[in-house]
């Protein structure tokens, strides 16, 4: 679960909503001042259990989450009012939760655009690179023709700096990958 202040999209002291996503496919918001009142319940494509924790970012000024489900679809959605502003098929369940590189004064990473990259790693051992705003796919090893050896159970380690992210994988490796600036 995330805690989301309005207006900021980092985990708070004071914060009064909690966002998760449930076993039954949903998103939810629970307002924690008022006794844990839903705000808002949103259903993500497929309808798959959420085991991926959900990652905060910023989408066209909006406050956002972006989650990952078992039947392998990435979600972005308005933290406000609970609103799927896009969902990608990634075709492989995601059990780790996405992250979004930024670089070393916060700012959102895709140059050509200036959205964030989310990253998202599935079981099937691939990894995605998807635009914040769209939610289409700008890179991934499945186009690269390159699969780890295993499946990935684990969340991407993002190092915005060298604009990397590491791996864990099921194969007892740990794996870097190169983020280029262009996403080839």
């Amino acid at each position: 679960p995330k805690f989301v202040n309005s207006g900021d999209n980092t985990i708070k002291k004071y914060s009064t909503k909690l966002i998760f996503g449930a076993i039954d496919g949903s998103v939810r918001c629970l307002d924690t001042s008022e006794n844990g009142v839903e705000m808002w319940n949103t259903t993500v494509p497929k309808q798959k259990p959420i085991f991926s924790g959900c990652c905060p970012m910023k989408v066209n000024g909006l406050d956002c989450i972006v989650v990952g489900t078992n039947g392998g679809n990435v979600s972005c959605i308005d933290t406000k009012c609970g609103e799927l502003l896009w969902s990608f098929d990634a075709k492989s369940a995601i059990l780790g939760t996405p992250a979004v590189l930024v670089d070393d004064e916060g700012n959102y990473s895709n140059e050509k655009k200036n959205n964030a990259i989310v990253v998202v790693t599935t079981t099937s051992g691939f990894v995605s690179l998807i635009d914040s705003s769209t939610g289409e796919e700008v890179a991934s090893t499945a186009a690269k023709g390159y699969r780890l050896d295993g499946e990935i159970f684990s969340s991407p380690i993002l190092d915005s700096t060298n604009r990397v992210a590491y791996v864990g994988c099921r194969d007892n490796h740990l794996y870097k990958i190169r983020i280029s600036k262009r996403h080839e």
